[in-house]
């Protein structure tokens, strides 16, 4: 009788100590925090999708979509207004654009402020470092104004800084356009923010940006593109590499090429296909792809040989897409 007892009375220990462990059990389950969210997204690529379609209205926004084309959300929109020429902030929060102004906004679509006014649209580029007064510049093309008033038409480059103060005329070359067609050339930043490169059309001029007594300057070291035989050629957007001094420019009839930029004779044709405009390369961070918008109208990403293109943003009807710019800091 006493082995009964002694046995049942273990069982019933056993009993509890499983109540005991399955109630606890129960009760950790329901506390523990629940499945975190997905990751946001994380933007690589921004770009201007042009509507020209009369549902949507003949206006720009700026975009920006993950390097493998997911996520792609509206940054900046509104009807009517043209914004244009995106370009990143240095550390991937911000972006610069144009409206007719000059514009930053974060990436998430808030905080939009207009840091500057200009004459014309055209392109923007922001520094990538801090130049010699500790401040990062946004440098861009835009129209003089002439003592009556008026435009002059040709272009200079100007610097403003990041927050809109010391808005500064950096070159002042009567007759040279630096950009004369804005919807065709492009600015970009050597990744040490000691050159400026712009196109000019038939030409690509380099500039070293020198700062002396508060004021910078730059100093023309003349073109470095100039394809032997190729009459009317246009030079189109450019964007300077982050890890070499290698411009990836759309040119040659719209072709996509690389150039050295300090031996120029150093020319490598990426793309072939005659009577199909590529436009608006820019390098990948690490500099071993390049994105651009594709004979189609789409956005396409390639490896910087010009192997392994393929498609990462369909083309849509009534849909232009723009000078596509790579995230830097990825």
């Amino acid at each position: 009788m006493k082995g009964k007892i002694k046995f049942f009375g273990l069982v019933m220990i056993l009993g509890l100590f499983v109540a005991v462990f399955l109630v606890s059990a129960l009760s950790w389950a329901q506390k523990k925090p629940p499945t975190p969210p997905p990751p946001p997204a994380d933007p690589a690529i921004a770009y201007t999708a042009w509507y020209t379609g009369s549902t949507a209205g003949d206006h720009r926004e700026v975009i920006v979509v993950n390097a493998d084309g997911s996520n792609k959300r509206v940054v900046a929109s509104k009807k009517g207004v043209a914004y244009n020429w995106p370009d990143w902030s240095p550390d991937g929060k911000r972006l610069v654009f144009r409206d007719g102004g000059i514009d930053i906004i974060n990436v998430d679509g808030t905080g939009l402020t207009k840091i500057a006014d200009t004459n014309v649209g055209g392109p923007v580029a922001w520094s990538p470092v801090p130049l010699g007064d500790g401040q990062y510049k946004i440098a861009f093309a835009d129209n003089a104004r002439l003592p009556d008033g008026t435009l002059r038409n040709d272009n200079d480059l100007f610097l403003v800084n990041a927050d809109g103060t010391g808005l500064q005329r950096l070159t002042d070359t009567p007759g040279y356009n630096e950009s004369p067609f804005a919807g065709y050339c492009g600015i970009t930043w050597s990744p040490d923010a000691q050159y400026l490169a712009a196109a000019a059309y038939d030409d690509i001029v380099l500039y070293r940006i020198d700062f002396d007594g508060g004021q910078f300057t730059a100093t023309s070291l003349g073109g470095i593109v100039n394809p032997p035989g190729a009459v009317g050629i246009e030079i189109n957007e450019i964007d300077w590499a982050n890890t070499q001094n290698t411009l990836v420019i759309s040119g040659s009839w719209f072709e996509l090429l690389t150039i050295d930029v300090f031996y120029p004779a150093h020319i490598v044709q990426l793309t072939y296909t005659p009577n199909v405009r590529e436009t608006g390369p820019a390098w990948s961070p690490n500099d071993s792809q390049i994105v651009f918008v594709n004979g189609a109208g789409g956005l396409s990403v390639m490896n910087s040989d010009g192997s392994g293109a393929h498609q990462i943003v369909a083309p849509e009807r009534r849909v232009i897409l723009l000078r596509p710019q790579w995230r830097r800091n990825r």
